[in-house]
């Protein structure tokens, strides 16, 4: 091989190395900045937060009760019924799960955590990098799941507040 063709097999390597380590850095930073932003969603998240939110849920359901005691409706509408049995079947349900779910998502982020700053330290194995970057992305499905299931909860909480006001107004007119 004459020097010409090693200079240019070596100026595509060269390229091609740069672009693997940019891709590579690309997809690390990203990877870090989801890290991030799922920390900072679960860190919302909290016990207190979900006590709240099944206090809340708990005193909707006596108010509805009580307006309906009072005349105000005589059965639950259809239009709401889904509504009313996702709160009470909330409201019945433990809080200590969430609660042990939400922890274990957020001792698997500090874990993961912990397996990239070693790996920007030392040699860390690829496969445990790769399975960090793997497993973030898992608990960001899994952090997509629970944020989903709250907002469903937090619809159907304002669906059936708002039943609650309609229903004591029309009895008032």
């Amino acid at each position: 091989m004459n020097p010409e063709n090693i200079r240019h097999v070596v100026i595509i390597i060269s390229i091609l190395l740069f672009g693997y380590f940019n891709a590579s850095l690309a997809v690390e930073r990203q990877i870090e900045a989801d890290l991030e932003e799922y920390k900072e969603v679960i860190n919302r998240y909290t016990d207190t937060r979900i006590d709240a939110m099944h206090s809340h849920i708990i005193d909707l359901m006596k108010r509805f009760n009580q307006t309906k005691t009072e005349g105000h409706f005589s059965a639950i509408p259809e239009s709401i019924k889904n509504s009313w049995d996702l709160l009470e079947m909330f409201s019945q349900s433990p809080t200590s799960e969430i609660k042990e779910i939400l922890s274990e998502l957020r001792s698997t982020l500090t874990s993961m955590e912990n397996i990239l700053d070693l790996s920007e330290l030392e040699e860390s194995s690829s496969q445990s990098v790769d399975l960090a970057y793997e497993t973030i992305r898992n608990v960001g499905d899994d952090m997509h799941e629970l944020i989903q299931f709250y907002l469903i909860i937090d619809i159907n909480i304002n669906r059936m507040e708002s039943f609650i006001i309609q229903a004591k107004e029309k009895s008032t007119l």
